[in-house]
């Protein structure tokens, strides 16, 4: 008779564990169509109201005393790194960005650090080996998952080509992005063939197989050539550590086929899904490493220029406005994040910070390491493998929340073997600390996605403008979280199409300007805001704030060359057609391709009577006039 207390959850007794087990299946498959940013907001906050729950639930279940298991190195090198970070954190040039994440990139920000470090010693003293497994399987669900919606999405059969208006429009991917789906699923690749050989059951092995042929076909569809590389890493290091460690030839030549049949068809499924990725990285150069060299280019400027302590956490998208090379391209926008974990941590943090997090992850290799030389455990050999990969996805796009969830299994698991118990008094004020302590970082989660929500539903309303919702929404949104400047974008945007008093705009005006002062793109959306109110009222006075504001953002950072095309429309439209000239110029000299500025730049000589004048400066344009 069929045994009904199979379909129950395991761990169910141990609220902690299960609640962090909740957080690795949900965060990696979390998005919602109704906030603005869809994804990595979401995610990052219910990483956020998780960790602080069972953070809760775990110190209300403690006594009088609290046994600490610790691996000793590990906690002072992240001791460290937290203090570092700390305290480039408060030399930085923007510390909002520094404490809390620059927006959307939260896993810059103290706050992310803070609860990660948390989230990786909850998992350290809660874990044991069948937990840890447990996790794993969780893991391979999420990867299933999002492997199953990459095809879908790929091949057109669900929505693909973005979310709705206004919002930010997206590769097929459940993390937001198609590399980062890629890096997810290859750093996940080594655990399906443990559990394959694991597996006892013949329905257990079809199934792993099955799971293992939908990741490795999703990742060359995906066609991530910085994941491809991971995927590879993890394999190279497989092989390496089952021929040095003498494990049984039956796991080494199973693997070396594996290889060479992921090998095999999975040219094949690249040469459809992206034909020239391999040819574009060795023989030739594409547009989209030209400008990631670019960013790597501004990061090294500023880790010589601040090599101790660096821009600060979350400050990247500042010091690159600053420091744009000037032979980048002057249409490729501003990079938040180096695409490269190691150099973001050194440009953000300083060269010892980055250098802390490498020592971490070598700790973790080295114990796992002298696991397999004390016993050949095939669980440690996927461990190292997939933190292979793991750094090696790193070294080439930004780390989304799930990929740090899946790290910090990694460390967990490789840290088993070096850990040490030890009681610590826990009466009652140290409890109620701890207990409050996790109760903020619940209610900043709460708080986070809440706000995020009613940004994207003042989002929508705006867009179908509705603009007394829009308005009414932004500013519960800013109310609730007075941190996000998008809030008082669209609660400006919304006061001016309802033509709300002078006094109100301007207020809010100077309260997004002083939330990042030192930014370009705020003057940038000032001058758009102010801009907008022109169009409305016709007022010249509006027309010249404009211009005021877009002059700040050039002076802070002067090549970015649309921002010069802004400058000539504004002035044209104030008729003083000698400085439009000038403005349209400097953007032209930065960005030939731009056609609105070559259109404006003719009108201007026609006004001035001057067309011969700019037939002969540009004649192979001449025709399009």
């Amino acid at each position: 008779m069929f045994n009904l207390q199979k379909l129950r959850l395991p761990y169910r007794d141990d609220t902690a564990f299960g609640l962090l087990a909740f957080c690795i299946f949900v965060v990696p498959l979390a998005f919602s169509l109704f906030s603005y940013e869809n994804f990595e907001s979401v995610k990052f906050s219910l990483f956020l109201i998780f960790s602080g729950a069972a953070a809760g639930l775990f110190f209300l279940k403690q006594r009088k005393t609290l046994a600490i298991k610790s691996q000793k190195y590990f906690f002072w090198l992240l001791g460290f790194f937290g203090i570092w970070s700390f305290i480039s954190a408060l030399l930085a040039t923007d510390r909002l960005y520094s404490f809390l994440g620059f927006y959307y990139r939260y896993t810059s920000g103290m706050l992310f650090y803070l609860v990660l470090g948390l989230f990786i010693w909850l998992l350290i003293n809660i874990l044991d080996e069948d937990k840890l497994e447990f996790l794993l399987k969780i893991l391979l669900i999420d990867a299933l998952a999002v492997s199953v919606v990459a095809y879908l999405q790929s091949f057109g059969w669900i929505f693909y080509a973005g979310l709705i208006l206004g919002g930010f429009y997206r590769g097929p991917s459940l993390l937001g992005n198609s590399n980062f789906s890629a890096m997810f699923l290859a750093a996940g690749s080594p655990f399906i063939i443990y559990f394959f050989y694991k597996s006892q059951g013949l329905a257990a092995k079809i199934y792993y197989a099955f799971v293992g042929f939908m990741v490795i076909f999703a990742e060359f569809l995906l066609a991530s050539r910085g994941a491809l590389l991971a995927m590879f890493a993890a394999l190279g290091s497989a092989l390496v550590l089952l021929a040095v460690y003498k494990f049984p030839k039956k796991y080494l030549w199973t693997l070396l086929v594996s290889a060479a049949i992921i090998t095999i068809l999975g040219s094949f499924f690249l040469s459809v899904s992206r034909p020239n990725a391999v040819s574009s990285a060795i023989i030739t150069v594409d547009s989209n490493t030209i400008t990631r060299f670019y960013s790597w280019d501004v990061s090294f400027k500023e880790i010589k220029l601040h090599p101790w302590f660096g821009a600060g956490p979350g400050n990247f998208a500042l010091f690159f406005e600053r420091s744009r090379a000037t032979e980048m391209p002057g249409n490729a926008g501003i990079f938040d994040d180096a695409h490269n974990l190691f150099i973001q941590l050194a440009a953000t943090g300083g060269i010892p910070l980055a250098l802390l997090f490498v020592f971490i992850l070598l700790l973790a290799g080295y114990y796992g390491l002298k696991q397999l030389k004390q016993s050949q455990k095939p669980i440690v050999l996927a461990l190292i493998s997939s933190l292979a990969a793991w750094a090696v996805a790193a070294c080439f796009n930004p780390v989304p929340v799930p990929m740090f969830l899946l790290l910090a299994i990694i460390l967990a698991g490789l840290f088993f073997s070096s850990l040490n118990e030890r009681l610590i008094s826990f009466g009652p004020v140290k409890k109620v600390a701890a207990v409050l302590c996790a109760v903020v970082i619940l209610l900043l989660g709460v708080d986070s996605l809440a706000s995020e929500h009613f940004l994207g539903l003042a989002k929508s309303a705006y867009f179908n403008n509705d603009y007394q919702q829009a308005y009414a929404l932004a500013g519960r949104a800013w109310q609730i979280n007075p941190t996000n400047g998008l809030y008082l974008i669209f609660k400006i945007g919304s006061e001016i199409a309802l033509k709300q008093p002078t006094a109100q705009i301007q207020a809010d005006m100077a309260k997004f300007l002083n939330l990042h002062p030192t930014q370009a793109n705020t003057y940038v959306v000032a001058s758009n805001l102010y801009a907008q109110a022109f169009a409305n009222s016709k007022d010249k006075a509006d027309l010249n704030a404009a211009v005021s504001e877009m002059e700040k953002a050039v002076a802070i950072d002067p090549f970015f060359s649309d921002r010069y095309g802004q400058l000539a429309l504004y002035y044209y439209q104030l008729g003083n057609f000698t400085q439009a000239k000038i403005d349209a110029e400097k953007n032209l000299a930065l960005d030939s391709s731009n056609f609105s500025a070559w259109i404006l730049l003719a009108r201007l000589y026609q006004l001035q009577g001057q067309k011969r004048a700019y037939g002969q400066k540009c004649p192979k344009r001449q025709a399009a006039f």
